[in-house]
């Protein structure tokens, strides 16, 4: 399971970086540049969850079977 502490930092994140989307299509000058390189940050917060996800979720069922074989099921 994702500690608190780390899921609140990822959301925070997340936010941070949509705002900061948001900020750029607010802004009168348009960049694409600033547009791209925002949702290319966006992106990068998304794998960054979804690969440790993936790892924990992995650890988290090495965990169920080594019970399982503790148990004898």
């Amino acid at each position: 399971m994702v500690p608190r502490v780390h899921q609140h930092v990822r959301r925070a994140d997340v936010r941070d970086e949509v705002e900061t989307l948001k900020n750029v299509l607010k802004s009168p000058v348009r960049r694409h540049h600033w547009v791209r390189d925002a949702l290319h940050g966006i992106r990068e917060r998304f794998e960054d969850a979804l690969g440790t996800a993936m790892a924990e979720g992995i650890e988290v069922g090495r965990h169920i079977a080594e019970i399982g074989r503790i148990l004898g099921l």
